[in-house]
């Protein structure tokens, strides 16, 4: 006699709800925890060393004590060892968070990227998603993973 658990597989796949394809390409085939969380405004810190950066990075300008501050609004700040260095636009849809042009500061861009999140345990995590042309941006937001703070 045939395992039953066997002979369900087929439909069990079949009934499984198919995966549709985002603007931005196939859709994952399967979503994390911590990627369907919603977004949460706050701040978030996360501290650089030199030693922790790509050799050809300039550590007097990315190594420092980080925060981000995303308000309502779509408004976000960054700080370095307490000194704002940039402000500007934010969206965010789904896991995936948006830089717009329109930042203002020393450190501003002006130039769009996008980056999925991740939030788990109040630990935020970027990923690029493409090239983000900022590479002060990219070193800053790929090198650590930035903790909740009051």
């Amino acid at each position: 006699m045939r395992n039953p658990a066997v002979l369900l597989l087929p439909l069990a796949v079949a009934c499984a709800p198919a995966a549709t394809d985002t603007p931005d390409g196939p859709a994952p085939a399967t979503q994390t925890a911590t990627a369907a969380q919603a977004w949460q405004t706050g701040n978030y810190r996360a501290t650089i060393a030199a030693a922790d950066l790509p050799a050809d990075a300039p550590a007097d300008e990315l190594a420092g004590a980080w925060e981000l501050q995303f308000h309502g609004g779509n408004h976000f700040v960054v700080m370095r060892n307490g000194a704002q260095m940039l402000q500007g636009p934010y969206q965010v849809s789904g896991n995936r968070l948006t830089f717009a042009t329109g930042e203002t500061g020393p450190y501003a861009c002006n130039t769009a990227a996008t980056y999925s999140w991740q939030m788990s345990g109040g630990r935020l995590t970027f990923t690029p998603v493409g090239t983000d042309t900022c590479r002060g941006r990219a070193v800053v937001l790929s090198n650590r993973t930035f903790a909740s703070a009051p």
